[in-house]
């Protein structure tokens, strides 16, 4: 779909940007349109998932009857009271945004939100619990970036092993940044996709020489 849509606005070869799931997206598009897709970055990914017990657990609200109700009663009201402490948790050890709290507690509290994240959240686990990531037929320049304190999981060392296993990629940690490495150091996450940009000019430069 977002290939499509690309396509639609006359946009040739891009580079995708993915940050936290959207790793996983930007990823498979390099995989799925390597002919499109120029390069990608990415931002605080989830490269080796494992099955936890906490993301089986956020799929219940994606069932029916129980899990509806459970979205328009509860559930928005527990979101809200906790709001604070998730952006502590996916911000630290930076600063929070206060712009980025205000104008997405209403947003993630939302009772089809919460069923988007719901789902999005299962099926991270059913990913992790059935599928093994698998990178070496990926072939296009890939930047990796993490926050040195990402205190949702152990973000540079999912980005160092991703660097292992992909020959054409780049890794930066930036310190003193959590998991919205991208609000915390836009500067960062800019001159990765300069870089990423520069290493696919240069090899589509080599390969029309051949």
């Amino acid at each position: 779909m977002i290939d499509a849509a690309a396509a639609k606005l006359g946009i040739g070869r891009y580079i995708v940007v993915g940050h936290s799931w959207g790793a996983a997206v930007a990823l498979e598009m390099a995989r799925r349109r390597p002919g499109r897709v120029a390069g990608v970055v990415l931002v605080s990914g989830y490269h080796y998932p494992s099955p936890r017990f906490e993301l089986a657990l956020s799929g219940l609200p994606i069932l029916p009857l129980i899990g509806t109700a459970f979205r328009h009663t509860l559930l928005p009201p527990l979101v809200r009271l906790g709001w604070a402490w998730s952006m502590r948790k996916i911000f630290g050890p930076a600063a929070i945004s206060a712009a980025f709290t205000a104008t997405t507690r209403e947003l993630a509290s939302r009772p089809s939100q919460l069923r988007s994240i719901a789902a999005e959240s299962f099926l991270m686990w059913i990913a992790a619990a059935f599928v093994t990531p698998r990178h070496n037929d990926i072939s296009v320049p890939v930047g990796i970036i993490a926050g040195a304190g990402d205190q949702l999981f152990d973000a540079p060392a999912e980005a160092f092993r991703l660097h292992a296993d992909l020959a054409n990629s780049v890794v930066d940690i930036v310190p003193d940044a959590g998991h919205m490495v991208h609000l915390r150091a836009p500067q960062a996450v800019l001159a990765m996709i300069d870089k990423i940009a520069a290493l696919s000019t240069t090899e589509e430069a080599q390969l029309s020489d051949r």
